[in-house]
């Protein structure tokens, strides 16, 4: 990791980068033991929308630069932005995000899976 810029800017940044590293694997880690199914998505979709508002305020001002997301980062050449792409690959996350956390039960997640009592008819089978 590079060295911050002086000043307390450059702190803070190094510091956000830190807390942000460390929430991105706890919720992954969340998400793939299938512990806290619910709040890991919660998280993981407010984080996805908060990159989605930066990825295109930076395509809407005309920046060229990677968002890093996925290794690289930082100025690009003018053409090799792919904004669109990395637009329409953070929506399906959002998409799979958002159905955890309304769905967040499955067998093969670690948490207890929700459970109702059977009713009358499911009892007598009908």
């Amino acid at each position: 990791m590079p060295a911050p810029p002086p000043g307390w800017a450059g702190w803070a940044a190094l510091v956000g980068r830190l807390v942000l590293g460390a929430v991105f694997v706890a919720v992954g880690l969340l998400l793939v033991l299938g512990v806290a199914v619910r709040l890991g998505a919660v998280v993981s979709t407010v984080l996805l929308l908060l990159f989605m508002v930066g990825v295109g305020s930076a395509w809407a001002r005309g920046l060229t630069i990677d968002c890093g997301c996925f290794g690289g980062g930082g100025p690009v050449a003018a053409g090799a932005t792919r904004y669109g792409s990395e637009m329409l690959r953070d929506t399906a996350l959002l998409l799979v995000a958002a159905g955890l956390a309304l769905w967040p039960a499955s067998r093969l997640a670690l948490s207890a899976p929700a459970t109702h009592a059977p009713t009358d008819a499911e009892k007598e089978g009908l």
